[in-house]
């Protein structure tokens, strides 16, 4: 097995099925894009293959078998019919966006890149390509480039809640508050309960507000307590009895102080050993790769 990392905003990707190449009126064909669109991955490359083998050439069933591959992790299999794919069809954007992350699933970057951009290069409103370039960019911390690629995603009329969602967290992290504020508001809606999104929204209004400004500091507490009902964290709620403090609520201040110290006693730990603590929001994670 193979271990590498890589931001988890990958996997959402894979799983957007990807159906341009998936016009077919055979009913077993039928059946098999089904499956994939229902993330039935295995079941839907056995019937690919089986339709392969009658017609090796066929455009639609090279793509989606090799995006099925993809999915369960057979990152060499898919590789190989993509480039198929890419011989007999060397203008199809989709298959080089496909391709680059595969790669990038590899550990190769610098070919991801490669075929990302050739994606952009035959569609210059390709915006997964760009937004996936530009992931890649900011995993380098390539700021510059990566802000560039986000910007042209960002021209697509449609909402894509994880750009929005990785551009929210880089600006929280070059602390560019109110940019991030923008970005992460936008996706709130997607993102209901998402604690960490609601925590990074209350640190960004305490941190871009000025020592007057109590509309700010009120919103930081909406969001501080809209993130502690979903999950409590000692972080955020250090944080809302520093904005407490701040407004001269001492009742809520004081109320919030005696959970911590009630949480230390639980876990052994001290949990007020400073005033403010701003979140680690970076989410890398480990999986295993079948080998090639």
């Amino acid at each position: 097995m193979k271990k590498i990392t890589y931001p988890i905003i990958l996997l959402s990707l894979l799983l957007l099925p990807i159906l341009s190449h998936a016009q077919n009126t055979d009913p077993n064909i039928v059946k098999a894009t089904k499956l994939m669109q229902e993330a039935k991955f295995k079941d839907a490359v056995e019937i690919f293959e089986i339709a392969l083998a009658k017609d090796p050439n066929n455009l639609a069933l090279l793509y989606n078998t090799a995006y099925c591959y993809l999915n369960i992790g057979r990152t060499d299999i898919a590789t190989r019919y993509l480039q198929r794919f890419i011989n007999r069809n060397p203008k199809d954007a989709d298959a080089y966006n496909l391709l680059g992350l595969a790669h990038e699933r590899t550990g190769y970057p610098d070919s991801a890149i490669a075929h990302y951009s050739n994606a952009i290069q035959i569609d210059k409103n390709y915006f997964e390509a760009y937004f996936n370039r530009g992931r890649i960019h900011l995993h380098y911390n390539r700021i510059i480039p990566a802000k560039l690629d986000f910007t042209q995603a960002k021209r697509n009329k449609i909402v894509f809640p994880d750009l929005y969602y990785t551009t929210g967290e880089m600006y929280y992290e070059l602390q560019q508050f109110d940019s991030a504020i923008i970005d992460l508001e936008k996706i709130l809606s997607y993102y209901k309960d998402d604690n960490a999104i609601l925590a990074m929204l209350g640190d960004s209004y305490l941190l871009s507000s000025q020592d007057d400004d109590t509309v700010r500091f009120y919103k930081s507490i909406d969001y501080y307590t809209r993130s502690l009902a979903i999950e409590e964290n000692i972080n955020v709620l250090k944080n809302r009895a520093f904005v407490f403090d701040k407004l001269q609520l001492n009742d809520h201040a004081t109320k919030d102080r005696k959970r911590l110290e009630e949480i230390q006693l639980e876990k052994g730990f001290n949990p007020m050993n400073t005033r403010f603590r701003k979140l680690t929001t970076n989410s890398i994670f480990t999986i295993d790769l079948p080998a090639s």
